[in-house]
C-alpha cells in the first residue's frame, strides 16, 4: 500500500528542502520549519482539489489519509480507512489484533506510533514507525519510548559510506531498528544483524519495522538479559555501531517546579539521559563490545560529546583505558532554514556541531521544561516560552543548575560527531 501511494515520494515532495523542508535532516518535521505539519496538511488537501478526474482524486484522498492516519498518528472514521486501505482491509483487523492500531468508538488510530520514510543512498527507501513526536498534535502522554530524531540519520549516513563490509553488523540500543534495517538495505554482502535493546516496547516495533521492509529474515533484536557472544555464535562482525542516550543529566537536580522538586526520571526521557558526565550508557555500550570486535573491525558512536575546546576528551580517555585506539570525525556545519516565531519569515542560519557548556546546559534544560509542560498538560502543544514566565525562570535556574554540573565534571564544551573506536 504503502509502494502504491508513493508515499516517501509524496513524503520527498512535501518536505524539499528548496521549499526550507528537511527531509533529508530528519524523520519528522519540527514546529518553526518552513515546512511543518500543518503545511503538509494544507499542501495534502489542495491536492485532492487539483485532480482532474475521479481516480486522480480518489488516489489524493488516500494519500491525504494515508499520512493523516500513519504519520500525523490522527485517528480515522471506518469508512475513510477502508478506502485507505483499498482491497487489503484485513490489514486493520491484523493491526488491531497486533496492538499496532487502536480502536476508539467508530475511529481508529495508531497506537501512539508515526510513520516516517527515507531514501537510501543506494536507491529505494525505508519506511519505519517511531513513537508519535511530541510536538505532533495526536502524540502520547506518556514519555516516548521508541526514539528517532535528526541523530538517527547521522549515523545512517556514517555507515553507509563504509564499503566492503561482510558478515554481521552489531548496534546497541538499537531502537526502532533504522540503522539495522538501512545498514541491511545499503550493504548486501552483510548476511545478519543483530542490535540489543532494553525497553520492550522498542523490541517490539523494531520486530514490526525489519518485517516491513522485508529483512525479518536476517535481522535479530534481543533484550538487555541476552548474551551478545551467544547471539553471535562464531559470526564474523563486520562492524559495530551505536547511538546512545548521551546528554549529561544529573540524577537529581536541586531544582524545584513551584512548590514541587523535579522528579527528572519521571520527565526525561530515558532515550537521552547519558548521565552526570555523558558516558553512563556509552561506557557500558563500549565495555560490552569490546571483547566482541577483532583487529580493524570499527564501533561507530555518533554522539555529542562532552570534553574541552581541544575534543571529546572524556570518550576518548574512556576508550583507550578499554583497550580502543580513538578517533574523531567532527560533524561539519550545515546550513537549515527556520520560520522566525516573530516576523513569520524564513531564515537561514547554521548548526553548531561544538557548543560551550552554557549552550548546552540552555538547550537541555529546554528540554526538560518542555518535558514537564507536557506531562502537566498533555493536550497543549508548547513549542515556545515566553520571556518572564514562571517556565522561563524555571529554564534559566535549570540551565545554571546544569552548567555548574558540567564544570564539576571539567566538561567546557560539547561535540558533535562520531567517534570511531577499533581495538589496539
Amino acid at each position: 500500500m504503502l509502494t502504491d501511494l508513493h508515499f516517501d515520494a509524496v513524503n520527498r515532495e512535501l518536505r524539499l528542502p528548496t521549499y526550507g523542508g528537511d527531509y533529508d535532516l530528519r524523520p519528522f518535521p519540527l514546529p518553526g520549519s518552513p515546512v511543518d505539519v500543518a503545511d503538509m496538511k494544507v499542501r495534502l488537501r489542495q491536492a485532492v482539489k487539483a485532480s482532474p478526474d475521479a481516480g486522480e482524486r480518489r488516489l489524493a484522498r488516500r494519500i491525504q489519509y494515508a499520512f493523516t492516519f500513519f504519520m500525523f498518528g490522527e485517528a480515522l472514521p471506518r469508512d475513510r480507512l477502508a478506502e485507505l486501505f483499498g482491497d487489503e482491509t484485513t490489514g486493520i483487523d491484523e493491526g488491531l489484533e497486533l496492538g499496532l492500531f487502536i480502536s476508539e468508538q467508530n475511529t481508529v488510530r495508531t497506537n501512539g506510533l508515526s510513520l516516517f520514510s527515507r531514501r537510501l543512498r543506494h536507491g529505494g527507501a525505508i519506511h519505519l514507525f517511531a513513537d508519535t513526536p511530541p510536538h505532533f498534535e495526536r502524540r502520547m502522554s506518556a514519555t516516548p519510548r521508541v526514539y528517532i530524531g535528526a541523530d538517527s540519520y547521522e549515523l545512517m549516513e556514517r555507515v553507509a559510506a563504509l564499503v566492503g563490509r561482510g558478515g554481521c553488523c552489531m548496534e546497541m540500543g538499537s531502537g526502532s531498528g533504522i540503522q539495522l534495517i538501512s545498514a541491511l538495505k545499503h550493504h548486501p554482502l552483510l548476511t545478519t544483524a543483530v542490535g540489543k535493546e532494553r525497553d520492550r516496547r522498542a523490541l517490539n516495533v523494531s520486530a514490526f519495522n525489519a518485517a516491513l521492509n522485508g529483512v525479518a529474515g536476517r535481522m535479530v533484536v534481543v533484550g538487555p538479559e541476552a548474551d551478545l557472544g551467544t547471539e553471535l555464535n562464531g559470526r564474523t562482525v563486520a562492524f559495530a555501531m551505536t547511538n546512545p542516550p548521551f546528554l549529561p543529566v544529573p540524577a537529581e537536580l536541586d531544582v524545584k517546579s513551584g512548590d514541587e522538586p523535579i522528579d527528572l526520571h519521571a520527565v526525561f526521557p530515558s532515550a537521552g539521559w547519558g548521565g552526570e558526565d555523558g558516558l553512563e550508557v556509552t561506557g557500558r555500550f563500549i565495555d560490552e563490545l569490546q571483547p566482541l570486535l577483532g583487529p580493524d573491525v570499527p564501533c561507530i558512536i555518533y554522539s555529542q560529546f562532552a570534553g574541552d575546546d581541544h575534543g571529546p576528551a572524556q570518550v576518548r580517555r574512556y576508550a583507550e583505558r578499554a583497550g580502543f585506539d580513538f578517533t574523531f570525525e567532527p560533524l561539519p556545519s550545515r546550513r537549515v532554514r527556520a520560520r522566525d516565531p516573530d516576523t513569520n519569515r524564513v531564515v537561514e542560519g547554521s548548526t553548531q556541531p561544538v557548543l560551550s557548556a552554557a549552550q548546552a546546559a540552555a538547550s537541555t534544560a529546554r528540554l526538560i521544561v518542555a518535558a514537564l509542560l507536557g506531562r502537566r498538560v498533555p493536550q497543549r502543544i508548547q513549542s515556545a516560552i515566553r520571556r518572564g514566565s514562571p517556565e522561563h525562570a524555571l529554564l534559566l535556574s535549570l540551565a545554571a543548575t546544569l552548567e555548574k554540573s558540567y564544570i564539576r565534571h571539567g566538561i567546557t564544551h560539547f561535540h558533535d560527531g562520531f567517534a570511531i573506536l577499533t581495538r589496539s
